[in-house]
């Protein structure tokens, strides 16, 4: 672990798109593409810090929600079942390239885009779509498997952060869009950029960087007293040269720890998890073949060889345990980091191939994991693994838990689908097709709306009830 000094500041009447940078590509996923796009009202237990000051930041203030699990325990009455028409569309409106969730502090909404030279953060109202202001991040990016930036905006503490694919970090005042200040993750840490070139420009070898920065920055209180203060920035910059996961103060940038020497690209967003009894929480970062544990102030705890290439995210569990899954054969693991006296252990609690997540992430309902294995909805056991039922004919896709048992699964060709799932199976409560075309992106949901996009356009839906309709 290194200190740094801070980042540059920004003057708001000179900030522009950073300058294109080109460096080596290497090897990933096909997938890693899909990271950022790619998965609540009340925060999960795992996602607050013993003995921090509990903050609000907003209905879903980053990506895959509150405690970045893709769950909304608590919501407003909503339709229990849909009509052929589905719910009611509130506006549609034209957007860009992109994989970037909507993120809400319940006054606006933030994402990001490409036109067709520039990436962009932009804040939407919420009533009508309208734009409100936009910001330039950087050069588009331009890939086979889709172009335009993949990370989410955060909120929280006031700001906002984004995080374009060329790897330069900024904070922006949310309501104004003006930048408070910048980190280039290129210039400070030697992380590659993404590749600007045209489709099929890519080498044959040398491709790791390929995708380019997909991880969303991880904003966390830290407990009362901490000698680094009240909250802590926490974003991956994808190093093969220098440090790939760095802890910042929210208020500068400034550099406050340094962590996992050149472990070079990864597409998972870093993550927090509670182990069990009174341990401080800890930080999750899966890389390139391991899943890694860390303390809040950069110290490497424990480590679980895993799979070269994981894009979904570790699924913290409120007993201590944390679940992990692939695309590839190394399938899924539900494992239970400890500390005994002679140190922090992984134990493995089970290990199975029947779920195998791509850019999707897994989500516990009740005492099931379910998530997308390719084109089929499974479900495991979540005390042994076992495979509980299976369901195709939903496609690829994300989806998001309201409540117990609801859920939201959006195809990877736009078809949004309601419904329930118990121990026996899912049954499907209506559908509606969103879009016509490729949608890879997690809808964000907010005071009964949902919220969708795809590389085309960005949709509002009504997902409330009348009361003679609610369940």
């Amino acid at each position: 672990m290194r200190r740094q000094p801070a980042a540059r500041s920004i003057d708001p009447t000179t900030f522009s798109s950073p300058p294109i940078a080109r460096r080596s590509l290497k090897v990933a996923c096909v997938f890693a593409c899909l990271l950022a796009a790619c998965a609540p009202l009340v925060q999960p237990p795992a996602s607050t810090p013993r003995g921090a000051a509990v903050r609000v930041r907003g209905p879903w203030p980053e990506f895959q929600g509150p405690g970045r699990a893709a769950q909304v325990p608590q919501a407003p009455r909503l339709l229990d079942r849909w009509s052929a028409d589905g719910p009611p569309e509130l506006w549609r409106r034209p957007l860009g390239a992109g994989f970037s969730q909507v993120a809400t502090d319940g006054q606006r909404l933030y994402t990001l885009f490409a036109d067709t030279a520039t990436e962009f953060v932009v804040a939407l109202d919420p009533a009508d779509g309208g734009t409100l202001w936009r910001r330039a991040l950087g050069p588009r990016y331009v890939d086979e498997w889709g172009d335009g930036p993949r990370a989410t905006p955060l909120l929280a503490g006031g700001s906002l952060w984004a995080l374009g694919t060329d790897g330069v970090l900024v904070c922006f005042d949310p309501a104004t869009g003006e930048p408070v200040w910048s980190l280039d993750f290129g210039e400070r840490f030697g992380a590659a950029a993404a590749p600007t070139m045209g489709r099929g420009g890519l080498p044959a070898a040398d491709e790791t960087d390929r995708f380019g920065h997909t991880a969303t920055p991880l904003w966390v209180d830290l407990p009362l007293g901490h000698p680094l203060g009240e909250a802590l920035l926490v974003a991956y910059t994808s190093s093969s040269l220098g440090p790939a996961l760095v802890g910042l103060e929210p208020a500068t940038g400034r550099v406050l720890w340094t962590a996992l020497e050149t472990a070079g690209p990864a597409f998972s967003s870093p993550a927090l998890f509670a182990p069990t009894g009174d341990e401080e929480l800890q930080i999750v970062q899966i890389i390139a073949g391991r899943v890694v544990g860390l303390s809040l102030d950069g110290v490497e705890l424990w480590s679980l060889p895993w799979d070269w290439v994981t894009i979904a995210q570790p699924v913290a569990l409120s007993d201590g345990a944390l679940f992990v899954s692939t695309v590839n054969d190394w399938g899924s693991a539900l494992v239970r980091p400890h500390r005994d006296s002679d140190g922090w252990r992984v134990e493995e609690l089970w290990r199975q191939r029947r779920l195998r997540t791509a850019w999707s992430t897994a989500v516990p309902i009740g005492e099931l994991i379910c998530g997308f294995d390719n084109a089929t909805f499974r479900c495991l056991g979540r005390a042994d693994g076992a495979l509980r039922w299976a369901q195709r004919g939903l496609g690829k896709g994300n989806f998001l838990r309201i409540g117990e048992r609801r859920v939201l699964l959006l195809s990877d060709r736009g078809r949004l689908t309601l419904g329930h799932v118990d121990d026996a199976g899912l049954e499907e409560r209506g559908s509606v097709e969103v879009f016509a075309g490729p949608s890879w992106t997690l809808p964000s949901f907010a005071e009964g709306r949902l919220y969708l996009r795809n590389h085309e356009e960005l949709v509002a839906l009504d997902l409330r009830a009348l009361p003679e309709d609610a369940s």
